[in-house]
């Protein structure tokens, strides 16, 4: 199980924010959980786009759990 965390470190409010993930040797993807992310695949690739603006400050931090 990985925690994959989004951190906005600038100075504005941040909408359509995404996670791309590659493929790894030895690693499968299993599962998602989090209802302010949304799971697609994308050209064979794990997408995730957080579904509400990210805000700053800096230590906003939001989490999703991917089981792999």
């Amino acid at each position: 199980m990985n925690h994959l965390f989004v951190k906005n470190t600038g100075n504005v409010d941040l909408n359509t924010v995404t996670v791309t993930e590659n493929s790894y040797d030895g690693l499968e993807y299993d599962s998602f959980k989090g209802d302010l992310w949304t799971h697609s695949i994308v050209n064979g690739k794990h997408v995730y786009r957080f579904n509400h603006i990210l805000k700053i400050p800096s230590y906003n931090l939001l989490g999703m759990e991917v089981i792999l």
